[in-house]
């Protein structure tokens, strides 16, 4: 699971985190809490569906890129 993972795929983090990128500054305190929440939430289905998953999945972002997760590959694709 990856935050350009995440920015892509939930509208909500995509917006916190181009709001840090664009001001260049720290989010507020109430909206770093909202995107550390939304992180662990997206890293918390990311680790249930590895470990529940068989089959690689094709996720597509509402900005039209592809994502392939395949829990028989490792960090670096190489099979265990």
């Amino acid at each position: 699971m990856s935050l350009l993972t995440a920015a892509l795929t939930d509208p909500k983090v995509g917006s916190l985190l181009m709001e840090m990128v664009d001001t260049g500054k720290p989010l507020p305190m109430d909206k770093d809490r909202q995107l550390f929440e939304l992180l662990v939430i997206a890293t918390e289905r990311f680790d249930n569906w590895r470990e529940t998953a068989k089959d690689p999945v094709k996720v597509t972002s509402d900005f039209g890129h592809e994502f392939v997760y395949n829990p028989t590959m490792n960090y670096f694709g190489l099979s265990p």
